[in-house]
């Protein structure tokens, strides 16, 4: 009997858990350690921001994954003990043959000074607070409160902010500039309001290469929403209602913004944080901390995976792998035939190949859809039919995930 472990119950996790318990007889154990009690589909947040969907549309509780026959433990992770494989928890200690490591990432807000505090889960109560005002595009609580103003604000400047450094799902910057001009559109007042994006990113989604990204300024033109590309932010005054960036500042009625992120804490404690941005290095096909030849197998390396967001996998071209949900949904296929295969005493074969396809959403124009690989050394992804079919294929995802956690 082999005893399976994942820490995480985001998209990347939950989905491997599923997918384990699918496919091993009922004589092995899968557990998920998660210290929250909900857990939400986060790519639907913007549809939150315009009003298509209810937090309460996108949440489910997680206690619903123990009717399929997965252990659940309530609890934060503190460490991880692979030796002796064991992952030590607040208040008790979870044995493990195999472990998945999905605990994403936590927001870092403090590495801004002026942004809002709260929990760095993007799911919990109190997630984001109103300051300025500014608001966490990665929080329920955040998502609200921006739309909430931008009900009541009768015009101004609004910013769409985007830390220097990693982040989650680079292209929500320019989504949600765009949602934010559908959503004025639709109140009849955007004619009073000016929305600008600031990025660290010399054009939007760069591991896509120069082709979408000019596409995707050139969108935003179209509905008079500017791209600032090369921007550093360095600080929000609150006070003065001004973001504060290396290159220069600028004023602010409104404030949305991509959370700068860090490791987790017990990641980092378990001496884990090994990637040149300090994130978990894995092997970027096997997904393996230790790659497919097991090279640290006395210590327990061969047996410990990570995907999503906690991952760290550089690209050939420059830059590493963006940290998304499809990226992590991707990955949690890829362990789950690794482990299965281990778990019968076969030789694993699966691996990430990279490939992936991204539907950045134009307001009321229609998507930008782009497919290609992230781990080839060359070539920008190729820019499909501008078709809004697309978004309903989100939309059908979107229902498949939640429906797998009723």
């Amino acid at each position: 009997m082999a005893t399976i472990a994942v820490i995480g119950a985001g998209i990347g996790g939950l989905a491997a858990a599923i997918g384990l318990r699918k496919a091993l007889g009922p004589e092995h154990r899968v557990i998920v350690v998660e210290r929250e009690t909900v857990q939400g589909f986060h790519p639907s947040l913007l549809w939150v921001l315009d009003g298509r969907r209810a937090p309460k549309d996108i949440t489910r509780s997680l206690d619903a994954i123990k009717r399929r026959g997965i252990a659940l433990v309530h609890d934060t992770a503190m460490d991880i003990d692979m030796a002796s494989r064991v992952v030590r928890c607040e208040r008790e200690k979870v044995p493990y043959d195999f472990l998945i490591l999905a605990p994403g990432a936590d927001h870092a807000l403090e590495r801004i000074p002026g942004l809002v505090r709260g929990p760095v889960h993007p799911m919990s109560a109190g997630s984001a607070r109103t300051v300025g005002p500014v608001f966490n595009l990665f929080s329920i609580e955040g998502v609200l409160g921006l739309r909430g103003a931008l009900e009541t604000a009768e015009g101004g400047d609004i910013l769409v902010v985007a830390p220097p450094g990693l982040q989650k799902c680079p292209p929500v910057l320019s989504e949600t500039a765009m949602i934010i001009d559908r959503v004025l559109r639709r109140a009849g007042k955007r004619g009073r309001f000016a929305i600008s994006a600031f990025s660290p990113e010399n054009l939007p989604f760069e591991a896509a290469g120069a082709a979408v990204g000019r596409l995707v300024v050139r969108t935003m033109a179209r509905r008079a929403v500017s791209y600032y590309g090369n921007w550093h932010l360095e600080s929000v005054d609150t006070a003065r209602k001004v973001a504060v960036f290396t290159e220069g500042s600028a004023a602010y009625d409104i404030l949305a913004f991509l959370p700068p992120i860090r490791i987790p804490e017990f990641v980092r404690r378990a001496g884990l944080s090994s990637g040149d941005d300090g994130f978990v290095e894995v092997d970027p096909g096997y997904l393996s901390v230790s790659g497919p030849a097991a090279p640290d197998s006395a210590r327990g390396k061969d047996r410990v995976f990570a995907i999503g967001d906690v991952t760290s996998i550089p690209m050939p071209r420059g830059g590493f792998v963006p940290k998304s949900g499809a990226i992590a949904h991707l990955q949690s296929l890829v362990v789950v035939g690794n482990i299965s295969a281990l778990v019968r005493g076969k030789s694993p074969a699966r691996r990430f190949s990279g490939t992936a396809m991204c539907v950045i959403e134009m307001g009321d124009l229609a998507p930008i859809t782009a497919v290609g690989n992230f781990l080839a050394r060359s070539g920008d992804f190729k820019v499909l039919p501008r078709l809004r079919t697309f978004v309903s294929i989100k939309a059908a995802i979107e229902r498949k995930w939640l429906s797998e956690r009723e």
